[in-house]
């Protein structure tokens, strides 16, 4: 157990005691008049008798605990004043997630984009709890599948636009990541604040003509609404850096797009951050503190209604 303000409660362990010190130094005021106690006769042999001594153990007893228990409060306070701190394992119950796949469809990238949603169809069955979208950019943005969990309604819909990306017709088209990618995280489900978010982005270019948004400035704006965003290199790729770049804005990576199933390993870094392994926490521990106090208290109270009632 350690202190949060170590040097208050030390600064206030020593100034305490001295300030009551300095309290019972003060003289008390005196009447001239008045004589400084009470006049006994024959006080050597009052004090031998048995009822006397007794009575005076008592005193010495009561006073011991009225001490004991001022010195119990003060430190008690002063433990909580530095306020205690205690290490704990917090095991944190896992958060759903939901997977956004955003996916550049221009004719260039279309058989890496084939690659892509069949992967995806694989890993359905392992989502668990995951729900998945997926969106397509080129000139626009557009909902190719919106965010669900019903796994066999995704895997006909991913094998339908599979099917259409392979047969459409080539020709020149192009796109901006950035533009995209602020489409994506604008789709989003916001209102799912336990959720955690994450946006597949795979396309090879950084950069298109006509650009709204820049990629960092996209990757920005996703950074501020939680959405974790993971690029999909594909190999050769002119825009690798910036896309690698702003990834890691967003607290996310690059992975390359061939070879050691990449959305696969997404989910797992999703599933890794969404559900971390139990890890030490600094926690308030004002139990003991509290208790001695609450003793000390008690000891105070008691002697003085001991001091009042007898």
């Amino acid at each position: 157990m350690d202190l949060t303000h170590p040097g208050l409660a030390l600064g206030l362990l020593v100034l305490v005691p001295l300030a009551l010190w300095l309290l019972l130094q003060r003289p008390a005021p005196q009447d001239d008049d008045q004589p400084d106690g009470l006049l006994v006769a024959h006080l050597d042999r009052l004090r031998r008798l048995p009822r006397y001594r007794t009575l005076a153990r008592q005193e010495v007893l009561w006073s011991g605990v009225a001490l004991a228990s001022t010195v119990v409060v003060v430190v008690g306070a002063v433990w909580l004043a530095g306020r205690p701190m205690a290490m704990a394992t917090e095991d944190e119950p896992a958060r759903p997630g939901d997977l956004v796949m955003c996916v550049d469809i221009t004719p260039g990238n279309r058989p890496a984009a084939v690659s892509l949603l069949a992967q995806a169809r694989r890993m359905l069955p392992g989502l668990e709890d995951q729900r998945v979208a997926l969106y397509g950019f080129q000139d626009t943005t557009a909902e190719l599948m919106p965010l669900t969990d019903d796994r066999g309604y995704a895997r006909d819909l991913l094998h339908d636009v599979q099917t259409v990306l392979s047969d459409a017709d080539s020709g020149a088209s192009t796109a901006n990541a950035g533009d995209g990618l602020v489409s994506c995280a604008q789709h989003v489900d916001e209102r799912a604040d336990d959720r955690g978010r994450a946006i597949v982005l795979m396309t090879p270019n950084a950069s298109g003509a006509g650009a709204i948004h820049s990629l960092l400035d996209a990757a920005e704006y996703a950074k501020e609404h939680d959405v974790r965003v993971y690029a999909l290199v594909p190999p050769g790729a002119p825009g690798a850096i910036e896309l690698r770049t702003a990834a890691e804005v967003t607290g996310g990576r690059a992975l390359p797009l061939q070879g050691s199933r990449p959305l696969e390993r997404v989910r797992s870094l999703e599933l890794e951050r969404l559900d971390p392994p139990p890890g030490p926490v600094r926690k308030d521990a004002p139990v003991l503190p509290t208790v001695l106090v609450v003793t000390g208290l008690f000891g105070v109270v008691l002697t003085g209604l001991r001091g009042v009632l007898r």
